[in-house]
Formats: structure tokens, C-alpha cells, sequence
């Protein structure tokens, strides 16, 4: 024993040494794997080199992604038992909720709702696609229920998948979303700088009240000189939304000359439009913690009607009026913010505060 343990030390990196090669070798193939059945969606060729690696790899502790890759290019034409029967083996894992997802969409897709009706329960993860084949689904049984939920969707101002157009046309046919809901959805696009969104939403408008495409693609290109160049009166709501959407282009770079410009057209403009503009003033302006901030935000309060601001320009309201220590304003602030925001542990946390200066400790 006295040299066998000096002779183990010293071979312990070299054995050490082995298993990583070996480990090396297999996530080689692991990865060979990977490339073979993405290869395989364009040369059929590959199929042979993936079911060879799959051979080899059987055992591993990542064999069921091996098998994934294997299903995944057929997985449209695949026998249903043999995508339950993968679900099953895996059940609970990573892979096989991927593997639930990727088949809900084909099913979707395809229309196969028996199939689908059975496996959209047993998803945990659901993500807009799928969830606008469920509202398909729903609504092609004249399930009605579910007309909140598509609705809300529709004030996403992010793109969307195509599965949402069958919902959103028959939302806008049942005229469960009318031309006003259309005109906040390019507005809030347009905030967001989503400029496709918005073109997009806009093909839902009667051509007549539709946003000018050209107007638009100007205000987009140089918003400042949209504005400067600006020789026309603003009329249309296609005009005050392009306005809107170039004052807010200059104030994400700089609040000063965006309210120089906003000087020049707020008499163009309705008392929600006024308000919908200093909100976002005040937001930018609080979070570059100008003091101007508060003033703006209480006089898009003041106009009638206003226009309701979101939770996240309350949240910057909220944060001026604790830099200004103005906790009646905290208050008042978080209590218009949605329900669920408020239950927010931060909110919560500085109204307790602002109640608590107020003397106001029972509540």
C-alpha cells in the first residue's frame, strides 16, 4: 500500500484526463447529432448519419434529444402514438414539454383538434402561437368565454404570430374590435417604435381613415425635420398620430427639443392627445430626473378628458414624486395603478411609507 497510493495519485490525471476525452467524444457526437438533423430538413442523405449517431449515443444521458431531433422534420406526417409515446417516456422533462409545444403548433396549424384539445392541457408553457390556436379553437365551437383573453391580446404592441390573424379578423368582423381599439393598437406600437406593427394594424382601418404610409415613413426617417417642415394644419387622426409618434421619436433623444415642437403643434391637438403627450413627456423626464417631470404629469391630469396612462409612466411618476418628496403624490399615484401592479412588493412597500408619513397607520 505504500507505493500503490503515490502510484494511484499519479494517475489519477491521466485517468481524469480519459474522462474528459470520453465525455469530449460524446458531446461531439451529441452535437454531430444536432447538425445531422438539421441538415436533414434539406438533404435527406443526412438521415443515415443521424440514425447511425443515434446508435452510438444510446445510453446518454441526452439520448432524448437525440430522438427529438430525430421526430422533429416529420413531425407533421408522424403516427400521433409515436410523438405519446416519446411524451410519455419523458414526461415532465425539458425535452418533452418542447417536444408537446412544437407538436401543438403542427396540430394547430393543420387544424387536427382532436389531437390538439387533448395535448394543450398538459402544456405548461404556453406562448402566443399557441395560445391563438386555442382561441381558434374556442371560437370556432362558439366558445365565448374566451373573447376577454383574444381581446386583451389584441393590445400587444409587439408583432404577433400568424396564428392571430383567424382570431383578430373575427374579432374585428363580430366588431369585438372596433376603429378605436385599432387606432390604440397602432398608437401603442408606434410608442414602442414598432412602425411594421402599426402598418400592420392599419389594414384593418376603412381606407378612408387609414394612416398615411407616406406621412408615416417621413416622420420615421427624420422626425425632427418632419416637424420642422411641418406646413400643413393637422386634421385627420392619421395626422396626429404620425405628429405624436415624431414628437416622440425627438423625445427619446433629447426632452428639450422635443418640447420645442411640442410648443408649435398642441393647439392642433384634442385635450386626450395633449394629455396622452405629457404623460410621456413626464415619463421621459423623470427617468432623466429633470424637475420639470411632476409639473408635466399633473397637467396631463388636468386635461378633460385625459388619456389614461399606463403602468409604467405611473411607476416614473411615482419615482419623481419620492425624489421631490411629494408623498401626497405617491399615494394618489399608486392607487391608479392597475390592481396588479399595485401588488407589487415595491409599491406596496412606498405606499406603506407615504401612509405611514401621513400619519395614516390603521389603514
Amino acid at each position: 500500500m505504500k507505493f500503490r497510493l503515490p502510484v494511484l495519485l499519479l494517475a489519477l490525471p491521466l485517468l481524469s484526463a480519459q474522462f474528459a476525452f470520453a465525455a469530449a467524444a460524446t458531446d461531439d457526437r451529441l452535437l454531430a447529432a444536432r447538425d445531422a438533423a438539421r441538415m436533414r430538413w434539406r438533404l435527406k442523405a443526412q438521415e443515415a448519419s443521424l440514425e447511425r449517431i443515434a446508435l452510438e449515443l444510446q445510453g446518454h444521458e441526452l439520448e432524448s434529444y437525440v430522438e427529438y431531433w430525430r421526430l422533429l422534420p416529420d413531425l407533421g406526417m408522424a403516427d400521433p402514438a409515436t410523438i405519446k409515446a416519446f411524451l410519455t417516456r419523458y414526461e415532465g422533462s425539458y425535452i418533452a414539454e418542447k417536444m408537446r409545444g412544437d407538436w401543438l403548433k403542427m396540430l394547430g396549424k393543420n387544424q387536427q383538434w382532436a389531437l390538439f384539445d387533448a395535448e394543450y392541457p398538459l402544456l405548461v408553457n404556453k406562448d402566443n402561437e399557441l395560445l391563438c390556436y386555442y382561441y381558434q379553437r374556442r371560437l370556432n365551437t362558439n366558445d365565448r368565454t374566451v373573447l376577454p383573453e383574444a381581446r386583451a391580446l389584441w393590445f400587444t404592441p409587439a408583432s404577433l404570430p400568424d396564428s392571430c390573424t383567424p382570431v383578430f379578423q373575427t374579432l374585428i368582423s363580430s366588431g369585438q374590435i372596433k376603429v378605436e381599439d385599432i387606432w390604440t393598437r397602432i398608437r401603442l406600437a408606434l410608442e414602442e417604435n414598432q412602425t411594421g406593427v402599426a402598418t400592420h394594424a392599419n389594414r384593418y382601418l376603412p381606407s378612408l381613415e387609414a394612416l398615411n404610409s407616406t406621412e408615416l415613413n417621413n416622420a420615421a426617417k427624420n422626425p425632427q425635420r418632419y416637424l420642422e417642415t411641418l406646413n400643413r394644419k393637422i386634421k385627420t387622426r392619421s395626422d396626429r398620430e404620425i405628429v405624436l409618434f415624431a414628437l416622440l421619436r425627438v423625445l427619446r433623444n433629447d426632452t428639450n427639443p422635443a418640447y420645442v415642437q411640442w410648443l408649435k403643434v398642441k393647439d392642433q391637438l384634442t385635450a386626450s392627445d395633449r394629455s396622452y403627450f405629457l404623460g410621456r413627456l413626464g415619463y421621459r423626464a423623470a427617468m432623466r430626473h429633470d424637475s420639470r417631470a411632476l409639473d408635466w404629469f399633473r397637467e396631463a391630469q388636468n386635461m378633460t378628458p385625459y388619456y389614461p396612462p399606463s403602468d409604467t409612466v405611473l411607476a416614473w411618476q411615482v419615482r419623481a414624486a419620492l425624489r421631490a418628496a411629494q408623498w401626497d403624490e405617491v399615494l394618489k399615484t399608486i392607487e391608479r395603478m392597475s390592481p396588479a401592479e399595485q401588488q407589487i412588493d415595491t409599491w406596496r412597500y412606498w405606499k406603506a411609507r407615504a401612509l405611514k408619513t401621513k400619519g395614516r397607520t390603521q389603514d
